[in-house]
């Protein structure tokens, strides 16, 4: 299954990675590596992370602790919504329309 980066997710990546290379610079690649990797998972297993209804239909969570990768499968696409630290209360606010 082919999978996309929603705008929001790859803004949250990219702030993953500002802020761990400012505290550790030699562990924010190999993180954002590991996110990604995780990511990749889905493409072959779609249906691998929990369903959240509370979050909106379709909205899945995949555990890449801390972190948490929240997506949505539609068609033959899996739509990388955000990935967001466990540590954050996770609403609806939080995810982009549709």
């Amino acid at each position: 299954m082919r999978l996309r980066f929603l705008p929001e997710a790859i803004a949250d990546l990219v702030a993953v990675r500002d802020h761990v290379a400012t505290y550790r610079p030699d562990s924010a690649g190999p993180l954002v590596d590991r996110l990604i990797d995780r990511v990749r998972l889905l493409a072959e297993h779609p249906e691998a992370g929990e369903r959240l209804p509370r979050l909106g239909p379709g909205i899945r969570r995949l555990t890449a602790a801390p972190y948490l990768i929240l997506y949505r499968i539609e068609a033959e696409e899996v739509r990388i919504v955000r990935i967001l630290h466990g540590a954050r209360r996770v609403t609806r606010r939080l995810l982009p329309p549709g």
